[in-house]
């Protein structure tokens, strides 16, 4: 076949062979995990009663493991140390029962390829909700995106966390809101049963009134939680709830400016505060960074830390009420407010890991649909495309590290949402935005 024939091979079948590519990947990463769990030895999992240093889905499992044997699911405080507790709502806990009886591996299999078809399904989604913008590419910009966004979801394969389930029940719920907004409110409360933080879009439906979206979202949380409390029982089912509560409350973790926590209030508080010694250890932290990581720790800023994050948390919830006010709710009109508002969830949020950016594929979806028509398009694709690549010590060495101390990902996120947030401001539904 010659040069051309490829590349017509290329535009017909590109989007198979990419999404063949992206199945092999997850199926070697879904191997790789559940390697690395059979490798412990056997029953320690199993073994309640001892703490472990345990991996992400690891520490799913047990929590699972605790809910089927009528344990308490956080705090777990044993006789070999306090393990970490899941960051996942009870519900999700009960979606792991059908599995946790076949073991570890087993249950992390079925997870891999649970999460391979969602991103796959993701994939369709985004051709089918960009089947209503002018001029789509629904064929090339939904794999450029997963392109551009592939360390971020390396990071979410490599820990075996909820990000891309999260963020298909997402694009699913965004999928079925302009015909059946019921359903697309149901479909968003399974993911805030899941993992608290998408709570944010059930927070937009309400600002801009979508009181069906808002019904079915109710109704799902509702139908979802109360399956936790059929299953516990409400005496034990509510006192779970509870500790969930109350161990979100504790963790020490939100008050962290770890370079591990890429969202605004992190930023402040390590820029301001007059020490840093960050408690959580990392590569980046071995290093000295007193004195130029919070290069205002010596200034009057310092005494005001804490206000500085509600200023900073604050006019990004303004500019998100404001963008979202008044535009005629097309479908591609909430296709990307609600993007704004995901990009908008991970700033505020105290607690955001790097692995969430995964969050950003919607807007890198609409960004690179855009590219070179509109301006807010290109620099939202060149600032993505930096941020990805920055991060990787193999590809600039030691920069990497200033890039996450710094919170380059928060200020990269910064960058996109604000000219996303400019960009609809003027595409109000009067005319096209520039």
């Amino acid at each position: 076949m010659d040069r051309s024939g490829w590349l017509q091979s290329l535009r017909t079948h590109g989007d198979r062979w990419f999404g063949a590519a992206l199945a092999a990947y997850g199926v070697a990463m879904t191997v790789r995990q559940a390697n690395h769990i059979a490798k412990r030895p056997p029953g320690q999992l199993e073994d309640l009663d001892r703490g472990l240093q345990a991996g992400d889905f690891e520490t799913f499992y047990r929590c699972a493991l605790r809910m089927r044997e009528g344990r308490d699911l956080y705090f777990a405080h044993t006789a070999g140390g306090a393990e970490p507790p899941s960051k996942q709502a009870p519900f999700f806990e009960l979606l792991l029962q059908p599995l946790v009886g076949f073991g570890a591996p087993a249950t992390a299999v079925v997870f891999g390829l649970l999460t391979i078809a969602a991103l796959l399904h993701t994939l369709h989604l985004g051709r089918q909700l960009l089947a209503h913008h002018p001029e789509p590419l629904r064929r090339h910009a939904p794999l450029l995106a997963t392109a551009v966004l592939l360390p971020t979801l390396h990071l979410n394969f490599l820990y075996f966390q909820t990000g891309v389930l999260l963020v298909w029940l997402f694009l699913l719920g965004l999928r079925a809101l302009p015909r059946r907004p019921l359903l697309a409110g149901a479909i968003w409360s399974l993911g805030v049963s899941i993992k608290l933080i998408p709570i944010v879009l059930l927070c937009w439906a309400l600002w801009r009134r979508q009181w069906r979206c808002l019904l079915g979202g109710a109704l799902g949380l509702l139908l979802a939680n109360g399956a936790v409390l059929a299953w516990l029982g409400p005496s034990h089912g509510l006192a779970q709830y509870r500790g969930f509560v109350a161990m979100l409350r504790a963790d020490q973790a939100f008050g962290e400016y770890n370079e591990r926590y890429q969202g605004l209030p992190p930023l402040v508080l390590a820029t301001v505060t007059p020490h840093y010694a960050s408690q959580v250890k990392s590569t980046a932290q071995q290093r000295d960074w007193q004195g130029v990581r919070n290069f205002l720790g010596d200034t009057p800023l310092a005494a005001h830390g804490g206000t500085l994050v509600l200023v900073a948390v604050g006019l990004v919830l303004v500019a998100v009420a404001w963008t979202c006010r008044r535009a005629p709710l097309t479908p591609l009109r909430a296709v990307q407010e609600t993007s704004l508002v995901a990009i908008a969830m991970l700033l505020v949020s105290p607690h955001t890991w790097r692995h969430y950016y995964w969050w950003l594929w919607p807007t890198a979806l609409l960004a690179l649909q855009d590219v070179r028509r509109r301006r807010w398009a290109n620099v939202a694709v060149v600032t993505l495309v930096i941020g990805e690549l920055l991060p990787h010590r193999g590809l600039i060495g030691s920069l990497s590290l200033w890039w996450q101390v710094f919170h380059g990902p928060t200020l990269g996120a910064l960058v996109v949402f604000a000219v996303l947030a400019r960009h609809l401001a003027r595409d109000d539904g009067a005319g096209p935005g520039t």
